[in-house]
């Protein structure tokens, strides 16, 4: 698995690319839980613009959709060279 950030993680598998979301919160008892949502594109690009548009809700200006987009190609490149490495 891939951190990518506090939020989210990639990973490959065999067929595709998982993109998991992790949330902290509470359980029912008011413990400390983290939950995860997974979802499943084709390609390293689509997971990618996938990170890019549930983060873009976050952004506040215009100079934070160009950061978050620059960060977005960062990701990509770290994300490559780590599978490189294997």
């Amino acid at each position: 698995m891939i951190k990518i950030n506090d939020k989210f993680s990639v990973e490959r598998d065999k067929y595709q690319w998982l993109l998991i979301e992790s949330k902290d919160g509470l359980s029912k008892k008011q413990e400390p839980i983290v939950t995860t949502r997974t979802t499943y594109h084709g390609t390293l690009k689509q997971c990618c613009n996938e990170i890019a548009e549930r983060m873009m809700g976050e952004c506040e200006s215009v100079q934070g959709i160009e950061t978050l987009l620059e960060s977005i190609e960062t990701i990509i490149d770290d994300v490559l060279a780590k599978i490189e490495v294997k």
